[in-house]
């Protein structure tokens, strides 16, 4: 099942507590669009969440490079905006 959900924040701390407080609950953020986060049903506290705002954009060569090595250290590249990336990884 799928939830979506409509937000608006002025810190990215608190949408990445949120984001995390949702993964404990069961749902996994797979998709996020200015206000409009997706989640899916999933195990409760299975992923952590991060947000990062690189250097570059994502559609740079060195942007690209930097997402390239999340995904060699397991860092799932959830979505992009702008230079915000939403990342997430398995908690062991």
């Amino acid at each position: 099942m799928k939830l979506k959900d409509y937000k608006f924040f002025l810190y990215y701390k608190k949408e990445e507590e949120w984001i995390n407080a949702m993964a404990a609950k069961g749902y996994n953020l797979i998709d996020c669009l200015f206000f409009r986060y997706l989640f899916e049903d999933g195990m409760p506290g299975e992923y952590g969440y991060k947000i990062d705002l690189v250097k570059a954009s994502p559609k740079s060569l060195e942007g690209r490079d930097y997402l390239n090595f999340l995904s060699e250290m397991d860092i799932e590249v959830v979505d992009t905006l702008f230079r915000w990336v939403y990342l997430r990884k398995k908690v062991a």
